[in-house]
């Protein structure tokens, strides 16, 4: 209490910020990348005075919750659930601009993977200006532009911010697009289309299927923050 957060931050970044996994690791590596993951979870706090200041309580059909709630941006390892790095915020925090900040964990010889609620045109830009390479899920909403279709029947499309001045100065960035269904239907997203954008634009270096098989790893983090809020 009277040392108060930064002793525990420092001790984080001391101990934790580490990855684990070495090229025998199963599921650690594709293509010679190692697979990351960058999500959100949010965690009940102590009802006291202080938090409730910081953190705030969110609404619910009958005034607020019970408790105060802390947003967790994570950055983490998929094959070995290390979390490398972390921030915790106010529990209605824009998780993308959070996210941003833990790009800072990244570089070359990594394949980051997030999910649609993490999609903006700033993360992907700032993910390739740390030299890493990305696989995520675009939102329904997002309508790219095509520039031609890829010899294993992806596309490779441009995206473009949602600032309107910076689209009429010409930004753009240009991804490869894959677009798939699940064909069983006990699975959850049976028949909705499925749309991954990543930087590997080669398909022969990286197929397609490879890189459907590997977004999926990306739900190694809700089994990580399963093992944090149920059992630890």
């Amino acid at each position: 209490y009277r040392l108060g957060a930064r002793p525990l931050a420092m001790l984080f970044r001391r101990v934790c910020a580490k990855a684990l996994a070495t090229p025998s690791t199963p599921g650690a590596f594709l293509f010679g990348l190692r697979l990351m993951a960058l999500d959100a979870t949010t965690l009940e706090v102590p009802d006291t005075p202080e938090n409730v200041r910081a953190f705030g309580k969110p609404g619910a059909s009958r005034g607020t919750s019970a408790w105060p709630q802390v947003r967790v941006v994570a950055l983490s390892e998929c094959a070995t659930h290390a979390v490398l790095d972390a921030g915790v915020w106010r529990h209605d925090v824009d998780e993308r601009a959070c996210g941003r900040r833990l790009l800072r964990g990244v570089g070359a010889g990594t394949l980051l993977l997030w999910d649609r609620g993490l999609h903006s045109f700033e993360m992907v830009k700032a993910a390739l200006a740390r030299g890493c390479h990305l696989l995520g899920r675009l939102p329904a909403t997002v309508k790219p532009e095509v520039l031609c279709k890829v010899s294993d029947g992806t596309q490779l499309i441009r995206l473009r911010p949602a600032d309107k001045r910076r689209r009429a100065g010409g930004e753009r960035i240009s991804v490869r697009l894959i677009r798939y269904t699940l064909d069983d239907p006990d699975r959850p997203g049976h028949g909705a289309e499925h749309r991954l954008i990543t930087s590997l634009l080669d398909p022969h270096e990286a197929p397609a299927e490879e890189l459907v098989d590997a977004y999926h790893a990306r739900w190694e983090f809700e089994l990580a923050v399963d093992e944090m809020k149920s059992h630890q």
